[in-house]
């Protein structure tokens, strides 16, 4: 068996930030797919898909998201997006609101570092 990633899914517990962090900050161009409706973005990142999917309403009420964002110690994946400029990318970023953590991953050039989204999950930019 052969397998291919086609698709990450982020849940979501505030669509409307999540939409304008990955298509306006991250700069990802929506598609419209068979799933596409209420509750489910996508899109294009690279050759994957980058889908968010809105938390329920009852589930979502019980979610707190801290201001800043803190990073989501429960949560078990990381995306990671491959960049051409990293640096001018974490500028980017940086002046654009967004909170870096692990300063640690950072070498002499740095090859990556990690950020988060506007509900703490982590993701990285990475120039490898």
């Amino acid at each position: 068996m052969e397998f291919e990633l086609a698709r990450a899914i982020v849940f979501a517990r505030d669509m409307d930030a999540m939409v304008a962090f990955y298509q306006g900050v991250l700069g990802l161009e929506e598609v419209i797919t068979k799933d596409t409706g209420e509750g489910w973005r996508v899109f294009r990142a690279g050759t994957m898909e980058l889908a968010l999917h809105a938390i329920p309403a009852p589930i979502a009420a019980e979610i707190r998201i801290a201001d800043p964002p803190e990073a989501r110690s429960s949560a078990v994946t990381k995306l990671v997006f491959r960049v051409d400029d990293l640096a001018g990318t974490r500028r980017a970023l940086q002046a654009q609101g967004a909170t870096e953590v692990h300063q640690e991953f950072l070498s002499d050039p740095p090859v990556r570092c990690d950020f988060l989204d506007p509900e703490g999950n982590v993701f990285q930019i990475s120039s490898l």
